[in-house]
């Protein structure tokens, strides 16, 4: 019997659509997964914030969750890091009224003095993220408050604490971000001891900067090794601080340190929650707010024109801290929230659900979000120094 099998020519539709067409098609396939569920993620994770704000009641955040004793007490500097976080999160999600929520949290640290009141105790470092953030609510509400409030503040720091005095009293990613914050603070109001009390944290970083990328002398909690979130925060700060003053050199010692994470990164597909001297890894648990920092640093540097490794290793580590975040456990505190420790156990924070895991989360989140599918446009061009014998550094 003859075959009836009917047969269709061959009609590549692809032709069909237009070059840009194309290149929209591709680049949308080639989006890691967490992109297509981000927006879930981010809603889970931002409703755990909102619960504990909800929880602490005087529109402030507690530090963390803990699986025995329930929420913290409130903390100024959780309360001002996640100001920025709810602008962000006002044009994806207005319903859960994040403008709203991060005028709360400005208000509530301007209303109760509590910077000042920290700096007067000894406690400088509870100001770091309150500057930035009040910064932040006065670009975009217009409000004089908080403009009035981040200048206060600033006068208030230079006045009772000399540049000597915040070396000494603050830790390298809170001496790196106060440099950062008086950075933007003298863009506001151009006082000269801002200027150059920012420049001088600025330095006294650079003298911890080893050539490998390591930061001398660093030591964590109780003698131990510092965090990932320790040296992760460190060059944010000082990546961010260097754009503030337009400083090459603070840049270039930034970038260093986030390209040797991302040499340590591709050797074991992760990172460790600790390291040492000679870049000593401690692979026995993961640090969650290091793993959201060095992701949220790793899209900075992408976002100012690096290679695009940058992009692809901080989506590797955005999919592994979207992976221990439980969305269905019938416990507010849990759900949508963020180990401080993987595992939950481990000796460093266990049982605890971190507000900065949080928050650095939802801005690595963000971040990858708003730069899918876009190359940026201005590429930040650094050299790293002379070497002898070298006509010229390398560009990196």
């Amino acid at each position: 019997m003859p075959d009836k099998t009917l047969t269709f020519p061959f009609v590549d539709l692809r032709s069909r659509l237009s070059p840009e067409h194309l290149d929209l098609r591709a680049r949308s396939n080639s989006r890691p997964a967490t992109i297509t569920r981000a927006r879930p993620l981010i809603e889970e994770i931002a409703a755990w914030l909102c619960r504990a704000q909800d929880a602490a009641g005087d529109g402030s955040l507690p530090a963390y969750y803990h699986l025995q004793t329930g929420w913290s007490a409130v903390s100024a500097e959780m309360t001002g890091s996640a100001i920025c976080t709810m602008l962000s999160l006002a044009d994806v999600l207005p319903e859960y009224h994040p403008l709203d929520r991060a005028v709360r949290l400005g208000k509530a640290l301007a209303r109760t003095g509590r910077t000042e009141i920290q700096v007067r105790s000894g406690h400088i470092p509870q100001c770091v993220w309150a500057i930035p953030g009040w910064i932040a609510l006065y670009e975009r509400t217009a409000k004089s408050i908080f403009r009035q409030a981040a200048v206060n503040a600033g006068k208030c720091l230079m006045q009772r604490c000399t540049a000597h005095t915040l070396e000494q009293t603050t830790t390298l990613p809170q001496r790196a971000m106060l440099s950062a914050a008086l950075g933007r603070l003298w863009r506001l109001q151009p006082k000269k001891p801002f200027g150059l009390t920012a420049d001088f944290l600025g330095m006294s970083i650079m003298r911890h900067c080893a050539p490998n990328g390591f930061l001398r002398d660093c030591v964590g909690a109780n003698g131990a090794d510092p965090p990932l979130v320790y040296l992760a925060g460190t060059y944010y700060g000082l990546l961010e601080s260097g754009i503030m003053s337009r400083n090459r050199s603070w840049m270039v010692a930034a970038q260093c340190g986030a390209q040797r994470l991302l040499e340590l990164h591709r050797q074991k597909g992760t990172l460790a929650g600790r390291y040492g001297p000679d870049w000593r890894a401690d692979h026995s648990f993961s640090c969650m707010a290091g793993c959201a920092q060095t992701a949220w640093l790793w899209l900075r540097l992408y976002q100012l024109g690096f290679a695009d490794e940058y992009y692809h290793a901080a989506s590797q580590l955005t999919r592994f801290v979207a992976s221990t975040v439980d969305s269905t456990h019938p416990d507010p505190g849990i759900r949508g929230g963020i180990r401080a420790g993987y595992p939950l156990w481990i000796d460093y924070h266990p049982l605890t659900y971190s507000t900065q895991a949080a928050v650095q989360a939802l801005d690595a989140f963000l971040l990858e979000k708003k730069l899918a599918g876009h190359r940026p446009v201005h590429k930040l061009h650094l050299r790293r120094p002379a070497e002898s014998g070298s006509p010229e550094g390398a560009q990196i």
